[in-house]
């Protein structure tokens, strides 16, 4: 019989290490009144296969339930539809005791079967954007699912992941009734707190949802109406908050003073790092590209204070490294490791034989477009440029999956750093598939071989010092460039109770929020 542990991901709490759960609380209130969240991206899909990286999965959460809860604040994960669970020794069984009694809103009985279809139909679903991500849904990670029982699912996994209950407490985890599987965005209808109500929505605008009279624990209904507005200018969403047309929303760093002083409270987000990922690392295309030297010259021309300054308007930290502190793979002693030091940048350009620089390419989009135009300011001081093309908002995430540009700029999220390695580098062992920000196919020998370690670390508390050699590595190859650590910055009306935001999370957890009369 194989030893097993109780495992709770991510477990920031020393004095509750119990994964049994629900909500901690309880409703004082019946749920009254109106909540109006403004949301930056816009809505693709209800079906969860189909959503891409964070898109979407704000207006998913109000209808579907996950397996797992990891919209904590401190990255905890906790019990939703799976009551508890439990980890083999070795990683490669996780079995889940799920929780009775639910229904979903059509009348249909959620149990471990109907819970089994939902993963198998989302590995297979056609379009599926998470197949490829370090996600629940990767074929080659999930070969067998079964439910012996209504309330037990077991998963046998092919190789051990670090990351999997997390991926169940998103999109992976995420569970349809089986009566809309075939046109979810027509009849999207979960076990959640609330139900969409389609007569009331505008699409393109509103999406409106009303309670599920029958959820299964109403102190995460907060408020008899829900609505999430598609909002994508943020200078609509400054304005709406500081009117009051809407009561939450993030806003940008530049107006933080007028919604403060409009009597909104403001909630600095965990970082994000203004990094330029290097994509053809290799030099299949540039060649200066695939030379350590010229990646570390590159770091040592960027000025991340005045990056902070002059582009997130202060708020966010100075950092040559991938994360802040509080993360997973931060190490206080990789701070200073790229300071501005044109000469030094030259002098590393001159080695590696490109004392007149070179030119390479990168893409740019609006709201990117003052923090992109900086790191090639930054580069121009050296001798290196970088030439810039503009397109669309929508075609920007392909950028870094294809090869017509050799670097990526973004504020990519601090992600997991197995999630973070899985997207940027080398090529799955099992299936064969390149990593999805991996379009130059470069085989990242050294990072894959940190991959294959950390998989092996099932629990995240004992992966600090793996992720360390991630971030190491990362920085001494200069495979990515940071300039700072960025803030988002959210924003909530003073008749606002209990919004929570969870770690990694790219969207608050609406399930409990009230709004006070």
């Amino acid at each position: 019989m194989l030893a097993v542990m109780v495992f709770v991901a991510g477990a920031c709490s020393s004095d509750n290490n119990s994964n049994e759960g629900g909500s901690d609380t309880t409703a004082s209130d019946t749920p009254t009144g109106t909540f109006t969240y403004g949301e930056s991206l816009a809505f693709s899909s209800f079906d969860p296969p189909k959503g891409s990286g964070a898109t979407g999965i704000t207006f998913q959460r109000p209808i579907f339930d996950t397996l797992i809860d990891a919209s904590s604040p401190d990255g905890t994960l906790k019990g939703a539809l799976a009551e508890s669970w439990e980890v083999s020794a070795d990683g490669e069984t996780i079995t889940l005791t799920l929780r009775e009694g639910v229904t979903f809103t059509d009348g249909t009985a959620f149990n471990a079967g109907v819970a089994k279809a939902n993963i198998e139909r989302l590995v297979t679903t056609p379009g599926n954007t998470q197949r490829t991500y370090e996600d629940v849904a990767t074929v080659d990670k999930v070969p067998v699912v079964e439910a012996p029982d209504d309330t037990t699912l077991i998963f046998t996994m092919a190789t051990t992941s670090p990351t999997f209950l997390s991926g169940l407490g998103g999109r992976g985890g995420m569970m349809v009734s089986p009566n809309s599987f075939d046109d979810v965005d027509a009849n999207p209808i979960g076990t959640g707190p609330y139900v969409y109500d389609a007569g009331q929505s505008v699409p393109g605008d509103k999406r409106v949802y009303t309670l599920n009279d029958d959820f299964w624990d109403p102190a995460q209904q907060g408020v008899e109406t829900l609505i999430i507005r598609e909002m994508s200018d943020p200078n609509a969403r400054q304005n709406a908050i500081v009117t009051g047309e809407i009561d939450a929303t993030t806003i940008e760093s530049s107006g933080a003073d007028q919604v403060e002083g409009s009597g909104s409270t403001l909630l600095p987000r965990a970082s994000a790092m203004w990094t330029m990922l290097i994509l053809d690392r290799e030099g299949k295309s540039v060649p200066a590209l695939g030379e350590v030297k010229v990646r570390q010259a590159l770091s040592y021309a960027v000025d991340h204070d005045g990056f902070v300054q002059s582009v997130l308007f202060g708020f966010g930290e100075s950092s040559s490294q991938l994360y802040s502190e509080g993360q997973l793979g931060h190490d206080p002693e990789l701070d200073d490791t790229y300071t501005l030091d044109v000469a030094k940048a030259k002098e590393l350009l001159a080695e590696a034989g490109y004392p007149n620089g070179f030119t390479f390419k990168a893409a740019s989009i609006q709201p990117l477009a003052q923090g992109i135009t900086a790191f090639q300011g930054f580069f121009a001081t050296i001798g290196v440029t970088m030439e810039i093309t503009n397109v669309e908002p929508g075609d920007y995430s392909a950028v870094s999956q294809g090869t017509d540009y050799h670097v990526f700029i973004a504020p990519f999220p601090q992600a997991d750093p197995v999630t973070q390695s899985g997207n940027w580098f080398g090529k799955n062992p099992a299936s064969g598939e390149y990593a999805p920000q991996n379009g130059f196919e470069n085989e990242d020998a050294d990072m894959v071989a940190i991959q294959t370690e950390a998989k092996k670390v099932v629990d995240p508390t004992e992966r600090g010092p793996i992720s360390i050699e991630f971030a190491e590595t990362v920085q001494s190859e200069a495979y990515a460039v940071v300039a700072a650590h960025s803030q988002t910055l959210a924003a909530y009306t003073s008749d606002v109770e209990g919004l929570e935001w969870g770690r990694f999370d790219p969207s608050p957890n609406l399930r409990g929020v009230r709004v006070s009369s």
